[in-house]
């Protein structure tokens, strides 16, 4: 509002002060009709920053490297997991975070991970999955998938949640 009062007193400045109803109308729809084009502008910004942000990711996660010929179990093995002295570190820490793991887990089986806070449960299918630095032997079948435990509680009763 406050450009169409601006474009208002220039043209009447620039045109002997004379402002007829067809000229203020005129400017009125087009300033309307300008207006939402206006406010999009920085809102399509932010869209295409994110946009940009979102396809790097996938770019990396694309070009990241397949597993290894020697980490694929071959398909006619009993084992959909095989780790022999393994040591698993995260990145940029000196130290393994698990050392001498010996794992072997056979298709069909139901097996759980269970132990106290901080004891290493995540930090152990992380690294099998090759989310950490590992030495040793780690051996996957082919299609492994991990779903991480996201621990939530709604606002409602006990029962509900």
């Amino acid at each position: 509002m406050i450009s169409a009062c601006g474009a208002f007193v220039v043209f009447a400045l620039a045109d002997d002060g004379s402002l007829s109803a067809d000229n203020i109308f005129a400017v009125l729809s087009v300033f309307l009709s300008l207006r939402m084009p206006l406010i999009m502008i920085p809102m399509n910004i932010t869209i295409i920053a994110q946009f940009k942000v979102s396809m790097q990711r996938i770019e990396t996660f694309l070009l990241a490297p397949t597993a290894r010929e020697s980490e694929v179990l071959p398909p006619t093995s009993d084992l959909v997991i095989s780790a022999k002295d393994a040591e698993l570190t995260w990145v940029g820490a000196p130290t393994p975070v698990l050392s001498g793991v010996n794992l072997t887990v056979k298709k069909r089986s139901m097996t759980a991970v269970v132990g106290s806070v901080g004891s290493g449960k995540t930090s152990l299918l992380t690294g099998l999955l090759g989310g950490m630095a590992r030495e040793g032997v780690i051996q996957l079948c082919d299609n492994v998938a991990y779903v991480p435990q996201k621990a939530f509680i709604l606002s409602a009763t006990v029962r509900e949640n």
